[in-house]
C-alpha cells in the first residue's frame, strides 16, 4: 500500500490541477478577487460616514465570507478535478493492468487516492484561511480571527460533507464520459460556475438577487445544499444561529446533500469500468 501512495502522489506532482487549485488557486482568488470585493466595500462603507463599530461588523462579516468562500471552492476542485483526475490517469494506463494483476485490488487503489485526496483537503482547511488572513488583514479592522476562529472548527461536518458531495460528481463525471480527455475537461468546466454560485470567486456568500434563471441553476447545484449552511456556522461561530437563520433548510439541506451524493455514487458503481 505504501508504494500506491508513492504512486499517487507523483503523479499527483506530475500534474497540473492538483497543487494549483491546492496550493495557487487561494492566493490567485484572494489577491485578484477577495481583495477588490474587500477594498471596494471599505471604500463604500467609510464613504457613508457610518461608525466605526457598523463598519468593523460588516467588514469582519465580509473578510468571513470571502475566506470561507475560497475554501469551498477550493475544496470542490480537491474532490471534483484532484480526485477524478487521478482515477482518470489511471483509468487506461498500464499501470491499472500491473494493478490488477497483483495482489492490490482496484477498489484499495481507488480507496488510496481517495484518502490521499483527502488529506490535502484537511491541509486546505487550515491553507485558506492562513492565506486570506494574510491578504485581507491586518488594519484597523481586522486580525488574526478573521480566518482562525470557532467558526473553523465548527464548519469541519459540512467541510467533509462538501468533500463527499465533490467526490461523488466527480466519480459520476468519469463513470459516463469513456474519453479521459472528456472526462477532464468536463469537471473543469463543472468546476467554475458551480465554484462561482457557491460564493467560491472571492465574491462572498452567493447574490439572492440573481437574476431568476440564474437563481433557478443553483437549486440544481448539489454543492449549493452544503455551501449555504457552511456560511451561516463559520460567520456565526456556532450551530444555534442556524436553525434561525435557514429554518427548515439547516437539516433539509445537509439530508438532501447526502441524498444526492449516494446517488451519484450509486450510478457511478454502475457505470464506471477500468480500462474503457
Amino acid at each position: 500500500m505504501k508504494a500506491v501512495f508513492k504512486l499517487i502522489n507523483a503523479y499527483y506532482w506530475k500534474g497540473f490541477f492538483g497543487p494549483f487549485f491546492t496550493l495557487f488557486w487561494p492566493f490567485l482568488i484572494f489577491f485578484l478577487l477577495g481583495n477588490v470585493t474587500y477594498s471596494n466595500a471599505l471604500t463604500s462603507l467609510e464613504k457613508n460616514n457610518l461608525s466605526s463599530e457598523i463598519i468593523e461588523k460588516n467588514i469582519l462579516n465580509l473578510a468571513k465570507s470571502i475566506i470561507v468562500g475560497v475554501l469551498i471552492s477550493t475544496i470542490i476542485s480537491n474532490g471534483l478535478i484532484g480526485f477524478s483526475t487521478i482515477i482518470v490517469d489511471f483509468k487506461k494506463s498500464t499501470l491499472i493492468k500491473r494493478i490488477g494483476s497483483a495482489n492490490i485490488q482496484k477498489s484499495h487503489f481507488m480507496l488510496a487516492s481517495l484518502f490521499y485526496q483527502f488529506v490535502w483537503t484537511l491541509f486546505v482547511i487550515i491553507w485558506v484561511p492562513l492565506v486570506g488572513t494574510l491578504v485581507l488583514g491586518f488594519n484597523k479592522y481586522l486580525n488574526f480571527s478573521i480566518g482562525f476562529n470557532l467558526g473553523l472548527i465548527y464548519i469541519l461536518p459540512w467541510i467533509m460533507l462538501l468533500f463527499l458531495v465533490s467526490v461523488s460528481m466527480g466519480l459520476l463525471i468519469i463513470s459516463l464520459v469513456n474519453s479521459t480527455i472528456g472526462a477532464s475537461t468536463i469537471a473543469n468546466l463543472v468546476f467554475f460556475p458551480i465554484s462561482f454560485l457557491s460564493g467560491g470567486f472571492g465574491n462572498g456568500k452567493p447574490n439572492l438577487n440573481y437574476a431568476p434563471l440564474i437563481h433557478f441553476f443553483t437549486y440544481i447545484i448539489p454543492t449549493k445544499y452544503v455551501s449555504d449552511p457552511l456560511f451561516v456556522v463559520f460567520e456565526e461561530e456556532k450551530y444555534s444561529s442556524l436553525y434561525s437563520i435557514m429554518g427548515w433548510q439547516s437539516y433539509g439541506f445537509p439530508i438532501l446533500s447526502i441524498v444526492l451524493s449516494l446517488i451519484f455514487i450509486f450510478i457511478s458503481i454502475k457505470k464506471f469500468k477500468w480500462g474503457e
